[in-house]
């Protein structure tokens, strides 16, 4: 293979992977993979996801507090207090 073979087929490479990049951002897809004739071509674009940290549900909330707040009370989570009667 000479060099002007190379290059052309550079060339080729290069538009095949301009018009997959082209595909790539008209779909919406975030990669596209093609093998033909002995050359495998992948093209790929980085996938940013920005999301909320979802916060607790109401309810497991409040069962969580009531749970942390059971010093004295009365129930099954609460924790008896013992008076030190040193006086």
């Amino acid at each position: 293979m000479t060099a002007k073979d190379q290059g052309e087929t550079s060339s080729a490479e290069q538009q095949l992977i301009r018009e997959l990049a082209d595909l790539l951002n008209k779909t919406g897809l975030s990669e596209i993979e093609i093998e033909k004739a002995g050359l495998k071509v992948r093209v790929a674009r980085t996938v940013t996801v920005q999301g909320a940290v979802a916060a607790p549900a109401p309810a497991a909330a409040a069962a969580a507090a009531a749970a942390g707040a059971g010093t004295g009370g009365s129930g099954p989570n609460s924790t008896p207090i013992e008076a030190n009667a040193s006086s």
